[in-house]
């Protein structure tokens, strides 16, 4: 009884066959702490990040922001996160990342700035979309999971900040 080897011909060598799809998509994201809240916000949307800032609160309420600060190349108003979502905000110089929203500079004022996260779309849930909802999505990174920031739904819209009394 003979035992035939199979050798491959020339056209058949084994790196013309076609790898498996095993490319993953997957989003990059800045990870913040607001209070006890884990955020997380689209690094394309992130411009720098400032160590920390010194925040001049606003004369006039009704435009959405918090504050001004400057950060060196420009004065830029400033969002501060702490207030509006966790009802605090007693550091009086934040850790402040600054954003793209709507063409222009602002920044948004955190407890703390943590890292920059690679999530696998298989880690990152939709949830009920509304457009007052300042979150869109959930992403699982390691044990903890952080809420996507919908940097635009933070603010009132325009149409209120337009009509607010500048007397108030």
């Amino acid at each position: 009884e003979t035992v035939k080897a199979l050798i491959p011909h020339k056209e058949q060598r084994l790196d013309n066959i076609p790898a498996a799809d095993t490319a993953k998509t997957s989003r990059k994201l800045l990870s913040v702490r607001v209070g006890r809240e884990l955020l997380a916000l689209p690094l394309e949307r992130v411009e720098r990040i400032q160590a920390a800032v010194l925040l001049t609160p606003l004369p006039q309420p009704g435009t959405g922001f918090h504050a001004m600060t400057d950060v060196g190349d420009a004065a830029v108003p400033v969002l501060d996160l702490r207030r509006h979502i966790a009802d605090a905000g007693s550091a009086p110089t934040p850790p402040c990342t600054l954003v793209q929203i709507e063409g222009a500079l602002a920044g948004l004022a955190v407890d703390q700035v943590l890292r920059i996260e690679d999530i696998p779309d298989s880690d990152v849930e939709d949830i009920a979309t509304h457009p007052l909802l300042p979150v869109s999505h959930v992403a699982r990174s390691g044990e903890n999971l952080l809420s996507v920031l919908v940097i635009d739904r933070v603010l009132p819209p325009i149409d209120e900040v337009m009509s607010a009394d500048p007397q108030n």
